[in-house]
């Protein structure tokens, strides 16, 4: 989606200093005496190596001139069992993240962090980010398949690993082992002392 650049145009005018007679006033919309304030452009990295029942949050990075009141605001997606690839959809919309407040002014690869999503179930999800003025118009956004993350599942413990339980074992033969050993001292103690 493109978006305007703002113009502001600057009209000069050149006087005598001593007079104050004007010598040469510039025009309206001459392009050499215009400023373009670009809309920001708002790029993020999505989280990685997240298991189920951990939460997420986005990194937004913002270039460009920032209107005062901008925000950007995050949409969390779920890929659907019987989709291949993402759709960003009302059906598979999970959530939206609390606004980001942007810091007015020229944003030259300044970083925000988003608010934490809740715990997600383990799948296939996408973050799309809205940038909006203060009045509510949308200036940025993002695309669906631009910010793709994975929440693994938690493996499930199938018996075949057996590190915890030989630890366990070898701790309480150990213990075992220690306290034969002080019940055997304190009855060789007992027999010297009668």
């Amino acid at each position: 989606m493109a978006f305007a650049t703002e113009i502001i145009n600057w009209v000069i005018t050149a006087t005598l200093h001593d007079t104050r007679q004007t010598v040469s006033v510039g025009a309206c919309g001459d392009p050499t005496e215009q400023t373009h304030l670009v809309p920001p452009h708002v790029t993020s990295t999505p989280p990685k190596g997240l298991a189920e029942g951990q939460s997420a949050h986005d990194v937004l990075h913002v270039n460009g001139w920032v209107p005062a009141g901008t925000t950007t605001t995050v949409t969390i997606y779920k890929k659907a069992a019987d989709q291949t690839t993402l759709q960003c959809t009302p059906a598979t919309k999970v959530g939206e993240l609390p606004p980001v407040a942007l810091k007015t002014g020229e944003a030259a690869k300044t970083d925000y962090t988003t608010a934490a999503t809740v715990a997600l179930p383990a799948g296939d999800y996408g973050f799309v980010h809205a940038t909006r003025a203060a009045n509510g118009t949308v200036i940025a956004v993002g695309n669906c398949h631009d910010e793709p993350f994975t929440i693994t599942p938690h493996l499930a413990h199938t018996g075949s690993d057996t590190t915890q339980n030989n630890l366990l074992g070898t701790a309480a033969a150990l213990l075992l082992l220690t306290g034969a050993t002080a019940m055997l001292c304190a009855r060789r103690q007992k027999h010297r002392i009668v």
